[in-house]
């Protein structure tokens, strides 16, 4: 599937649209060619005020690039998401061989849950003589790896 600007693009040139023309009372033909290269996105009501210039046929197909191509990227962002967490863990047990992941929480992100931009992690020391365990928490944005003390993130990352 194209992208969201290429599909826009052809949509524009299908209804014999030049960019002031399609962009006119909403955004600069220059906003519409950034949009068309893919080098920023616009915003949905954005992209319904161009729909309704494209008109009832074509209209449509722009709001269903946008949504599709939304979900796409989504998708990607998820995935990459889980594999910054995944490498930091792999770090982690890289440094310390000896220890065993005993827990691992995704939090969902939501306004009341401030753990949601955090994986939280526990391992256990299984070399100690008694029960050892570590508390961490991987930032999903970067995969940065904060240390854990009574319920408290570290303010700084570490670097290992």
């Amino acid at each position: 599937m194209s992208s969201f600007g290429a599909q826009l693009r052809q949509l524009r040139l299908t209804a014999h649209l030049t960019q002031a023309e399609l962009g006119k009372d909403s955004v600069t033909p220059q906003a519409i060619s950034v949009y068309e290269n893919d080098r920023a996105r616009p915003t949905r009501v954005t992209v319904e005020r161009l729909a309704d210039k494209l008109g009832p046929e074509l209209g449509p197909q722009l709001l269903e690039a946008f949504i599709t191509t939304s979900e796409e990227l989504a998708e990607r962002e998820e995935q990459q998401t889980y594999e910054r967490v995944y490498a930091s863990l792999e770090t982690l047990q890289a440094a310390h061989p000896h220890w065993d992941l005993l827990t691992r929480q995704f939090a969902q992100p939501d306004d009341d849950d401030e753990w949601g931009s955090w994986c939280v992690v526990v391992f256990v020391d299984r070399d100690a003589p008694r029960f050892s365990s570590y508390e961490f928490a991987i930032w999903k944005r970067t995969g940065a790896i904060h240390t854990v003390k009574d319920g408290a993130v570290s303010d700084d990352p570490l670097v290992l």
